[in-house]
């Protein structure tokens, strides 16, 4: 469950038609809109970004398990891991592998809003390195069953983490479920130090939950009116609003009013880094600052690595 189809202009899951996108590609033949068989071979660009010797061994890990090398190396090898996400805990294996990235823990449980883990899967985007950050309840006493909330996708820049679309599932949506998601991405790339920004934005609804974080469109050429839900007894009517599309958004420029409006959405709820890979036997020591922008921008910047 953590793939996801997209096409280039950030339309996830369903066109304009109403069919789910691979069907609709399929039909007209991969049309203009679809993504272009590149001259790699359809190798995953975050390959490409970890270094010469680290992409001959991210391409090749599991070839290297009878390396002669000392036995910690060895282990790092066998724990699966491009060097980019080295100190982050893995969960999973094949195309379900994912890292633990964060958790967010909201500050008081109930409906849609109880503990949230954070996941970071590799997006096989051929043409430039993305990521998914996939967000689920952790289920179960020992927190082992998973429940899908939806995910964000995201294209990795060197000091970047730049927005491309998001999902969240159906029966949980019109619950501000959104905004949570987005300013736990907000806060990630705070603690990263990397800017947030976006790619094309083409859904008003996202549109409108960027603005309320004081992000700005690039332009205001494909304004969309939104008619807002009818009132619940005792609310007030809220008019109709504007929002543009097929531009891309950019953050504000004072941190602190980006800081506040996280705080807003988070509604008191904490936000906080995984167990790092080493800490099984440490007393859960949580990733640091540089593992959190090593693995945002999928570059192995790290100037230490430990053993998973």
């Amino acid at each position: 469950w953590f793939k996801a189809w997209t096409v280039d202009d950030g339309d996830d899951f369903v066109t304009q038609t109403g069919m789910p996108a691979p069907l609709f590609l399929l039909l007209l033949g991969a049309g203009p809109r679809a993504r272009q068989a590149p001259a790699n071979g359809g190798i995953p660009a975050w390959r490409a970004l970890q270094g010469e010797a680290a992409q001959a061994e991210a391409e090749g890990w599991r070839a290297l398990q009878g390396d002669t090398r000392d036995e910690a190396e060895s282990a790092q090898r066998a724990h699966g891991s491009p060097p980019c996400l080295r100190n982050l805990r893995k969960v999973g294996s094949g195309h379900n592998a994912a890292w633990h990235l964060a958790t967010f823990e909201p500050s008081q449980s109930g409906g849609v809003l109880s503990r949230i883990d954070v996941l970071l899967a590799l997006d096989a985007n051929p043409t430039e390195p993305c990521l998914l950050l996939n967000f689920v309840h952790a289920d179960g006493a020992d927190g082992s069953k998973r429940t899908r909330v939806g995910h964000i996708l995201l294209a990795c820049g060197p000091s970047s983490s730049a927005l491309r679309g998001m999902f969240v599932r159906e029966e949980l949506r019109g619950q501000g479920l959104s905004r949570v998601l987005l300013a736990v991405w907000l806060r990630l790339c705070a603690s990263a130090q990397l800017s947030p920004t976006t790619q094309q934005i083409n859904k008003p609804l996202l549109a409108r939950s960027l603005e309320h974080f004081g992000f700005v469109p690039a332009n205001r050429a494909f304004p969309v009116e939104l008619k807002p839900p009818p009132p619940r007894p005792g609310e007030v009517a809220v008019a109709q609003r504007t929002a543009f599309t097929r531009t891309r958004y950019q953050p504000p420029r004072d941190a602190a009013q980006l800081d506040a409006a996280i705080d807003v959405a988070l509604a008191g709820g904490r936000v906080s880094l995984a167990p790092s890979c080493d800490s099984a036997g440490t007393g859960g020591l949580p990733a640091t600052s540089n593992d959190l922008a090593c693995a945002l921008t999928l570059r192995p910047l790290c100037s230490t690595v430990r053993i998973c």
